[in-house]
């Protein structure tokens, strides 16, 4: 919900680039954010072939807590590990020229060199 809050409106295609998660992932995830009223999928003005997701007013009315929650989320973390950024180096060489390493740099969460 975030990335749709940031990217929106994106194709499915679109939003699985920017997720770091396996291929076919998106599609479940969506399809039960579209049933909860959080995501709306509508034809794409410009291709009638292809569909484009956005947030619904519920959808947008839910990431202020999602926020505050992912903030104290990596607050805790920080806190209970302090050793995170030798372990996030440690994932950025591993997945150096890797599929993941491309998605990370997509979503700005891994810093260019």
């Amino acid at each position: 919900m975030i990335v749709l809050d940031e990217y929106a409106p994106l194709s499915l295609k679109a939003l699985g680039n920017l997720l770091i998660c396996e291929e076919k992932s998106p599609s479940r995830l969506v399809q039960s954010l579209i049933k909860k009223g959080l995501v709306k999928k509508e034809k794409s003005s410009k291709d009638g072939r292809s569909f484009l997701l956005s947030l619904t007013p519920a959808g947008q009315k839910l990431l202020p807590k999602i926020k505050e929650r992912e903030s104290i989320f990596d607050q805790n973390l920080a806190k209970e590990y302090p050793e995170i950024e030798h372990f996030s180096q440690a994932l950025r060489e591993f997945t150096k020229g890797s599929f993941y390493e491309e998605k990370l740099k997509r979503r700005s969460l891994w810093n260019e060199d």
